[in-house]
């Protein structure tokens, strides 16, 4: 049941993305400089081609970097290389501030696929968090606010050999410390994995 509530909210969010792209994706072929949209098209990370160019991606995705504390702690588990290089204590952007007493905590991570098929990457399934002893759920506005901020989210589909980065996100209680960070590379919305990775991970100060 909760991997299949995680995949409805899987479909919002995906949804809530493209809406703040503010439909700049589309290309304005009539001239018209005053029908142009001004919000540029925002990448969610989920393409593995360009859709302008109609050329293969790099192996490598690097998104923008929003700062934070390096970590940089890699482990194997099943036919990933998961490696979580920063955690930022964050307020967001104007617009998407967390909720009172809450605060946004943005996790960066590559994987690499060293398996032989192309797997889709998703953080409502494929990951969790644990804060002292409860697991705590992706929050929507954590999501947005990373892409806002110019970054974008683990939710990838990884080919055979490639490499992608992309942050987890969540909103903590402000007075949070640590947390578990667990991946399961091959969890669906019906059942976990055979394996998983854990990450103990101290929330740096704002």
């Amino acid at each position: 049941m909760r991997r299949l509530l995680a995949a409805i909210l899987t479909f919002t969010l995906m949804l809530t993305l493209v809406a703040c792209g503010g439909g700049g994706g589309g290309t304005n072929n009539g001239g018209d400089e005053s029908t142009a949209d001004d919000n540029p098209p925002i990448n969610t990370g989920t393409d593995a081609t360009s859709a302008e160019s109609n050329t293969p991606a790099d192996d490598t995705t690097t998104p923008a970097d929003l700062g934070g504390t390096k970590i940089n702690e890699t482990k194997d588990v099943g036919d990933f290389t998961i490696t979580v290089l920063s955690i930022v204590n964050s307020e967001g952007p104007e617009h998407y501030a967390p909720e009172e007493g809450r605060t946004y905590v943005f996790i960066k991570i590559a994987l690499t696929n060293h398996g032989n098929e192309l797997v889709k990457i998703d953080p409502l399934v494929n990951f969790t968090c644990v804060i002292d002893g409860e697991t705590v759920p992706l929050a929507l506005t954590a999501g947005i606010a990373v892409v806002n901020l110019g970054g974008e989210t683990i939710l990838k589909e990884v080919a055979p050999g490639q490499t992608v980065e992309g942050y987890y996100y969540l909103s903590p209680s402000v007075d949070a410390k640590a947390l578990e960070l667990i991946f399961d590379p091959h969890a669906t919305i019906w059942e976990d994995g055979p394996d998983s990775a854990s990450f103990t991970l101290s929330i740096p100060s704002r």
